[in-house]
């Protein structure tokens, strides 16, 4: 059966990632959505420079996560 989806897409948004997870079990679409995950990681990099503490500390934990689950970096690794 051939793919709805059959190029890597990019992740413009980061509130995609909770709509894109449970399409990892989705045989139709689930070998484009590791590639779409990682995408989210330089947008929330980026927001490790948000002034709110709240928004820096989520952000920490969401790319522990993400980065747990691929081999677990120091935190240095995410420049703080």
């Amino acid at each position: 059966m051939p793919s709805v989806i059959s190029h890597p897409v990019t992740l413009k948004d980061v509130r995609a990632v909770p709509i894109l997870v449970p399409l990892l079990r989705d045989e139709e679409v689930n070998l484009i959505v590791p590639w779409s995950l990682q995408s989210a990681i330089p947008p929330l990099i980026e927001m490790l420079g948000d002034s709110r503490l709240e928004m820096r500390a989520a952000v920490l934990r969401a790319l522990e996560k993400l980065e747990g689950a691929q081999g677990s970096p120091s935190r240095g690794d995410f420049g703080v």
